[in-house]
């Protein structure tokens, strides 16, 4: 019996949830105008116009764009908007066809009238997109998704000036395409905003603890509940909840989750809640790694993942190849520590005399993820292994090709575990390339140089350890 009543508490805190207040507002100030025009008002006018201005190269004195505004008083500071749709119909067309052009709104920075307003003293206009619609291949109702501005408006966190209707796509010829709509003083069809509300509601802003930066794309849900929210580019979030008490837990891809419980919802209030993120910081040892082996005997590699951030790193690393084996494959790397991962070579069912190379991908809940690090294995025949100096000597090889136009390899091979320079100078002695810095267990490696950038001539790599240096001569031939 007790479980039947919490399933009902839960089924009628849902439908509640689910069943926002719908709200129709219609325009205070609606109007249109054209480019360089300082005399003539259009807010008596029955139509709403959208004219490109015709485009680079052509004429600028063609441009018509539209305002609209709506009072929005009546929605209480602390509503949750769910929804908020701008409606215009969309009734005729002047010269060549809209259809399939982008109209956008973009929020009004000032104050305005569409008694007094003309080209001239047009406020303006905020650079981003607030939101975008397709004139249609017929007449009827076109709608723009104005939801996070409405919030905004009724949060305070933006001022209420309306939008401003533009077509931004030149035309670039004669005839440009006009698309009309009815404005407020059209008896029929007249422009309207409708408005979904809840009047509570959880919300606050999310920030990253170490730079204090908001959070975009934050997502911000409540236990046994349905329903998730997620921040704006200010990292603003509203989040509709029955009255209650709840834990919170809010998330973002390049940082840890943070839980905070005990949060009450009141009938009819909002409740602010904002919340800090700490984030990971996650650095790898190779970003390439090269094995060479008998054909009859595996054969292993390490890296290592550090994390310098100020939570918990996890990640998972994935291969595609048959051949590979990671130890391990995923974890946890926590804050000023690091993990080394095994990577096992399996070569029973290799051909040798071949190379063999695969991509591992490792994605983890940091900032750049994911990072790919290039596996290759050189795999020998027995026969050779009686050349035992094949695999305990320091070679610097030719690279291939030479001479070369934009790209090359450089191949090189190590006998111990070394700390390894390999660097690319012209004839005078200037480096030009640093293309590995940093400690290599024994195998065989190759290095792409791009030499895209660089002019033809000589070019000199060089390879430097503790106990070998040596360098070679290569030709950019563009």
């Amino acid at each position: 019996m007790k479980n039947i009543v919490s399933l009902l508490v839960i089924a009628l805190l849902a439908i509640e949830t689910s069943a926002p207040a719908q709200q129709i507002f219609y325009p205070t100030d609606d109007t249109y105008e054209a480019i360089n025009d300082c005399i003539t008002i259009y807010g008596s006018s029955p139509q709403l116009r959208i004219r490109n201005r015709y485009g680079a190269g052509g004429s600028d004195r063609w441009e018509v764009d539209a305002m609209i505004k709506f009072k929005l008083s009546s929605i209480p500071p602390g509503t949750a908007i769910i929804s908020a749709q701008l409606y215009l119909y969309y009734f005729s067309l002047w010269d060549n066809n809209p259809a399939g052009r982008n109209l956008n709104l973009h929020r009004l920075l000032g104050d305005w009238d569409e008694h007094t307003l003309n080209w001239c003293n047009l406020p303006a206009h905020a650079p981003e997109v607030s939101a975008s619609s397709i004139v249609p291949s017929a007449f009827g109702w076109m709608s723009w998704d104005v939801t996070a501005d409405v919030q905004n408006f009724v949060a305070g966190l933006a001022d209420n000036y309306g939008w401003f209707l533009t077509d931004p796509t030149a035309w670039n010829s004669g005839n440009i395409p006009q698309t009309w709509f009815h404005s407020k003083e059209y008896p029929d069809h007249r422009p309207y905003l409708e408005v979904f509300t809840v009047p509570r509601a959880l919300q606050g802003i999310v920030r990253c603890h170490e730079t204090n930066a908001p959070l975009a794309g934050s997502s911000v849900s409540a236990h046994d509940l349905p329903g998730t929210a997620y921040t704006d580019s200010l990292g603003h979030y509203i989040l509709p909840l029955p009255p209650g008490t709840y834990s919170v837990t809010f998330h973002h891809a390049a940082h840890c989750d943070t839980t905070i419980t005990d949060i009450v919802i009141e009938a009819h209030e909002t409740t602010m809640q904002d919340a800090v993120l700490d984030r990971p910081s996650a650095q790898f040892s190779h970003s390439s790694i090269g094995m060479e082996t008998w054909q009859d005997r595996d054969t292993s590699a390490t890296f290592t993942i550090a994390n310098s951030g100020t939570c918990p790193l996890s990640f998972a690393i994935s291969d595609t190849s048959e051949w590979i084996e990671l130890l391990p494959a995923s974890g946890t790397v926590n804050p000023g520590r690091s993990l080394e991962i095994s990577v096992q070579a399996r070569v029973a069912d290799l051909v040798p005399l071949a190379d063999y190379s695969t991509n591992l991908r490792v994605d983890y809940n940091a900032q750049g993820s994911p990072y790919t690090i290039l596996m290759e294995l050189w795999l020998l025949p027995l026969a050779l292994e009686e050349d035992h100096a094949l695999s305990h000597k320091f070679e610097l090889c030719p690279n291939y090709p030479n001479p070369f136009n934009g790209r090359t390899e450089i191949s090189f091979r190590l006998a111990g575990t070394e700390r390894v320079s390999l660097f690319v100078a012209d004839l005078l002695g200037r480096k030009v390339a640093l293309l590995i810095d940093d400690v290599r267990p024994p195998g065989q490696y190759r290095v792409a140089f791009d030499g895209t950038d660089r002019p033809s001539g000589v070019y000199f790599y060089t390879l430097v350890t503790p106990n070998f240096t040596a360098s070679q001569k290569m030709l950019l031939v563009k």
